[in-house]
């Protein structure tokens, strides 16, 4: 009989060590900590979002820890990729990143495709923003809280037209983007954008950009 009274107790105490274990002091879980450090780092990585001189053009392909692959669209989804993959292998360590190649906006309206590490370092080294760290992996924010470096400045509205050295090329979507890119592999070439065009802030408000001097204020307002 005292074995039935102590049951309850027992499954209780289990209950509570299970829910501890997976919170952490601050009430976040071991989940939310490792979305929040996942994005932080491929924010400081690439020096992108609010901290950084740079906004990743989607879609991307993140690579996780177990070499498993998935196509993001934005932040919101890679957030959510991010946190259904960690859901479902809570036990694999290391964090995911963005395969190469994917290209980036400059603050100055410039498209670059980034398909190497040296890629990304040579980047990286011209951008010279305070409090984005000491190089690839070193930046803002890691751990959960720290700063809002994983958010996005704003994202681009389509179409986009841009110049070529054989002409200007209006790219309906982000794949058709990627497609032009994709074709310039080799060329060195680096596209920049035919004004007006037309972004869309964090908060939702759309906002029409008329030069690269526009852009680049943007840019900086968002840094705050």
């Amino acid at each position: 009989m005292k074995y039935r009274f102590f049951l309850p107790i027992a499954l209780a105490m289990l209950f509570t060590l299970a829910f501890t274990a997976c919170t952490t002091d601050d009430g976040t879980t071991d989940t939310e900590n490792f979305v929040t450090s996942a994005l932080d780092d491929i924010c400081a990585e690439t020096r992108t979002g609010k901290n950084g001189c740079f906004e990743i053009n989607f879609p991307v392909t993140v690579v996780f820890a177990d070499s498993t692959t998935q196509e993001v669209g934005s932040y919101d989804e890679m957030k959510a990729a991010f946190k259904a993959w960690k859901e479902n292998n809570p036990e694999i360590k290391g964090r995911p990143r963005i395969q190469f190649p994917y290209s980036v906006t400059t603050e100055d309206g410039t498209i670059v495709e980034i398909t190497s590490t040296e890629d990304l370092k040579a980047l990286v080294a011209g951008c010279k923003v305070e409090g984005t760290g000491h190089g690839p992996g070193h930046g803002p924010g890691h751990g959960p809280g720290h700063g809002p470096g994983n958010a996005p400045c704003f994202t681009l509205n389509f179409p986009v037209t841009l110049t070529t050295a054989n002409g200007e090329v209006t790219v309906a979507d982000q794949k058709a983007l990627g497609d032009l890119l994709k074709s310039l592999k080799g060329t060195k070439e680096r596209p920049q954008f035919v004004y007006p065009i037309s972004i869309t802030l964090e908060d939702g408000t759309v906002q029409t950009i008329n030069s690269a001097e526009e852009l680049k204020a943007a840019k900086e307002a968002c840094r705050g």
